[in-house]
């Protein structure tokens, strides 16, 4: 096997792992990819079963595990560029985005005219409502020849900044508002958590979509609104409302 066939049969095993996103997990098939993972250890394909192992953990909402596996790649492969795009989408799987951009921002710089980079982090900086960042990074993609996006991508940019600019917000308390429903419907068992969005009366309406039945979900819903009642008042709570559903 060459060097460059393992983190292509890597890159095959996060495709399906991605797949369940959006599908809900397949306890039978995660399992064969855990499988998969430990073979390419164990011929000494050291950073591209921590790829496959650091996405498996994304998608059963282990963060210790997620850091874990992908520092063991990054130091293996002198931070590689693929595993930096890989970890900052296992963070922003899991909606930790804060992290996730940070670490995004790490790729773009060490690699600012890569196309699939850039690509990859405007939609993880899109996910964490950084609008200042994604105007910069697609000016960087229209240096490299890129065209504009279409007028309906800078009218979204355009209402998300009026939200948070009459809410008093920034992108960093919306992102950790964001990160604390996440980590409270893992604390009820649903790692697993796909969203949708609208922007509506100047607020942004976030919901998640669980893998779950309809008692489940409205559980997980109170469990939501009390983790937010607890906290102290955050001008994200002017900007941001959420709910569950199920998928």
């Amino acid at each position: 096997m060459t060097a460059a066939r393992p983190q292509e049969k890597a890159t095959e095993l996060i495709g399906f792992i991605n797949a369940m996103l959006a599908d809900g997990i397949d306890p039978v098939r995660l399992n064969d990819i855990r499988g998969e993972a430990e073979k390419l250890e164990k011929f000494g394909l050291y950073t591209a079963a921590k790829r496959v192992k650091g996405m498996i953990a994304s998608i059963c909402g282990d963060v210790k595990e997620i850091d874990k596996q992908f520092n063991a790649a990054l130091l293996n492969s002198g931070r590689d560029i693929v595993v930096l795009l890989n970890y900052a989408t296992a963070l922003g799987n899991i909606h930790h985005h804060t992290r996730c951009v940070e670490v995004a921002d790490e790729a773009v710089s060490d690699a600012p005219d890569d196309l699939l980079v850039l690509d990859t982090a405007i939609q993880l900086q899109m996910d964490a409502y950084n609008v200042d960042r994604v105007r910069s990074i697609q000016e960087q993609l229209e240096k490299l020849g890129r065209r504009k996006m279409n007028p309906i991508f800078y009218a979204k940019l355009d209402a998300i900044d009026d939200i948070l600019s009459k809410a008093g917000a920034t992108w960093n308390q919306i992102s950790a508002r964001i990160e604390l429903v996440a980590d409270t419907l893992r604390e009820q068992g649903l790692p697993h958590t796909m969203f949708s969005e609208a922007l509506s009366e100047g607020v942004i309406l976030y919901e998640f979509v669980l893998h779950a039945d309809i008692a489940t979900v409205i559980a997980a819903e109170k469990a939501v609104q009390q983790a937010i009642a607890d906290k102290p008042f955050s001008p994200a709570d002017r900007a941001i409302a959420f709910s569950c559903a199920p998928a």
